[in-house]
Order: C-alpha cells, then sequence, then structure tokens
C-alpha cells in the first residue's frame, strides 16, 4: 500500500502527463493510483472504474506498482474447490491444517471454518493433526453395509 503522500504524488505525475488525443488514460491513472491505494488487484480496478486494461497496466507499470499485487483474490467458491481438490489428491495422509491452509494459499481461521463444516472429510488423529478421508467413498460404503 502507498501513503497519502506518494498518492498525492503520483497524482501530480499523471497531472503533468496529459495527452490530448486520448484523455481517458489520464482518467487510467487517477483510477490506478486510487484503486492501489484502496488495495485492489489490477483485473478489480479495472472492472470497478470501467477502464481498460491496457491503461491501467500501462499505469501500474509507470508507476511501479508490485506485479504480484495484480493478481485477483480468490473468491469463496474457487478456494473452497481447492481445497477439495488438494483434499482428493491427499485421501489416507496425515496433515495438519497449516499444511492445508499452506498449500491452498488461504487463511487459518478459513481453514478451521472449513473443518468445521466438512467435518467428513477428516478423522482427528490427535491435536492438530487430521486423517484425510474421502466423505464421498465413505458414503458409499455405508450405503453398502446398510443396504
Amino acid at each position: 500500500m502507498i501513503s497519502f503522500a506518494e498518492k498525492e504524488k503520483l497524482v501530480q505525475i499523471v497531472n503533468r502527463s496529459y495527452n490530448p488525443h486520448r484523455p481517458e488514460i489520464g482518467r487510467a491513472g487517477y483510477c490506478v493510483i486510487i484503486g492501489y491505494y484502496n488495495e485492489k488487484s489490477l483485473k478489480e480496478i479495472c472492472n470497478f472504474y470501467s477502464i481498460t486494461e491496457e491503461d491501467a497496466y500501462y499505469w501500474w507499470n509507470h508507476f511501479g506498482f508490485d506485479t504480484t499485487k495484480a493478481k485477483v483474490k480468490s473468491k469463496r467458491s474457487h478456494k473452497k474447490n481447492a481445497i477439495f481438490d488438494y483434499l482428493k489428491k491427499n485421501v489416507g495422509n496425515n496433515l495438519t491444517p497449516a499444511e492445508i491452509a499452506d498449500a491452498c494459499e488461504i487463511s487459518m481461521p478459513t481453514m478451521y471454518n472449513f473443518i468445521n463444516s466438512n467435518i467428513g472429510w477428516f478423522k482427528k488423529v490427535k491435536r492438530g493433526l487430521y486423517e484425510v478421508v474421502d466423505a464421498d467413498e465413505e458414503r458409499k460404503k455405508e450405503k453398502g453395509r446398510n443396504g
């Protein structure tokens, strides 16, 4: 994130780089500054302010903003799918919530919420250690025994 003073310096740069043939590029500069100041990704800035990615990327690079911040934050459904994919690959393994959170790039509170709402995927081995179980396979086995 940038400070308020840095934001004002960047606005001065945009003011001095007026382009009479493409005034929208100046607007894009302001949008990128404000969006970066508010910790938005490049894609979020383009969608929120309705500017082209080309213009936004021009200013993003011109100001030397961190390119890792240009990534879009993942949505909840994408996080959940990433966790399920990781668990399916690691069925039978003993994992800690921290290992799963690191592998899926999610926070620990999100991981604990996932465990609590999807407890069928986990068997507690000991404190802080879970065995990953394929809940779908377990249900099929139960149906076979009962049916």
